[in-house]
C-alpha cells in the first residue's frame, strides 16, 4: 500500500500511513517501512528526516543478512547520498543495490538502482553507458509489468537525450511514456 501511494505521488498520504504501521510492525516490517518512509521524505525534500529514517532503519538491521531488505536499503542510501550532493556514495549504494538483480530476482529496487547509475554516468558525460544501463532497467521493468519503472526509464532517457542536446529524441522518448490508466493516456 505505501509504496503505491508514492507511485502515485501521494507522499504525505505514504508519510502517514508508515508513520502509524512502525509502531504495530514486527522488525522486519518496521525495518522496510522506514525505508520507505526514508523514500516519501527524499521525494519531499525532507533531506534530514530521510537520513534519520534510514539510520533508523540501519540501526535495526543491525548485522542481521536480511537478503529482501538490502536492496530498497541501498537503493534510498544511493537516492540519500546523490540528494546530498555525493555522487560517489550515490554510486557506490546504487551498485551494491544493483548487484541484487539477477534473471531469477528481478527486484524493482536493484532495477531502479541500475537505472540510476545510468543516469550518474550520462550525467558524468557517458551517455552510450548510462543509455544502456537505463535501456536494460527498461526491459527488465516491462518483464515485471513495472509500469512506474518503466516510466521513470523513458524519462532517464529523455533527460539522457537533453543531455546530448537532442531534443527530439528526448520527445520521443517521453511519448512512449506508458499510461498508468488508459483514461489518463496522452492522446497523440
Amino acid at each position: 500500500m505505501f509504496q503505491l501511494l508514492l507511485e502515485d505521488g501521494d507522499y504525505e498520504g505514504a508519510r502517514m500511513l508508515l508513520t502509524d504501521a512502525m509502531g504495530q510492525a514486527s522488525r522486519r516490517d518496521g525495518i522496510e517501512a522506514r525505508i520507505v518512509l526514508a523514500r516519501s521524505l527524499l521525494r519531499q525534500g525532507q533531506i534530514q528526516a530521510a537520513a534519520e529514517s534510514l539510520q533508523a532503519a540501519r540501526d535495526l538491521l543491525g548485522d542481521s543478512v536480511d537478503a529482501g531488505l538490502l536492496p530498497p536499503l541501498h537503493a534510498v542510501s544511493g537516492e540519500l547520498a546523490y540528494e546530498m550532493g555525493s555522487a560517489a556514495d550515490a554510486r557506490q549504494h546504487f551498485r551494491a543495490a544493483a548487484a541484487f538483480l539477477t534473471e531469477e530476482l528481478e527486484d524493482p529496487d536493484g532495477a531502479l538502482a541500475r537505472a540510476d547509475l545510468g543516469m550518474l554516468d550520462a550525467e558524468e558525460g557517458r551517455y552510450d553507458t548510462g543509455r544502456e544501463s537505463i535501456r536494460r532497467t527498461l526491459e527488465t521493468a516491462r518483464r515485471m509489468g513495472h509500469i512506474s519503472l518503466e516510466a521513470r526509464c523513458r524519462l532517464y532517457l529523455a533527460r539522457v537525450a537533453l543531455l546530448e542536446g537532442k531534443e527530439s529524441d528526448a520527445l520521443a522518448e517521453l511519448e512512449m511514456v506508458p499510461p498508468d490508466d488508459p483514461e489518463r493516456a496522452i492522446d497523440r
